[in-house]
């Protein structure tokens, strides 16, 4: 908190500067006209803010979850593949008859 009246003025104008900056950069990617104006932009936006807030680290508990999803999405591709290429065995018991009588 602040302590006097003049570091809360302080701290309150480099509060507005950094909003000020901040929307100065939004309206650069919004006015961008051509697409590598507006990569530039993205980049110079990304970098303040990975400068700001460091870089982005993901969570551990959200990397076992996209983990777990994807373990059951290449198992589903799997069966899928096996079914295709007639490794299904299912298939060849139906179409090959019964053998016991």
């Amino acid at each position: 908190m602040a302590h006097t009246h003049k570091t809360a003025q302080i701290k309150a104008r480099i509060a507005e500067q950094a909003r000020q900056e901040e929307e100065a950069r939004l309206a650069r990617v919004s006015s961008a006209r051509t697409r590598s104006e507006r990569a530039q932009a993205l980049t110079s936006l990304r970098s303040h803010q990975q400068q700001e807030c460091g870089p982005h680290v993901p969570d551990e508990d959200a990397d076992e979850d996209d983990n777990a999803g994807a373990d059951k999405d290449a198992g589903d591709d799997a069966d899928d593949k096996a079914g295709e290429e007639g490794g299904g065995h299912e298939k060849s018991d139906e179409e090959g008859g019964n053998d016991e009588k």
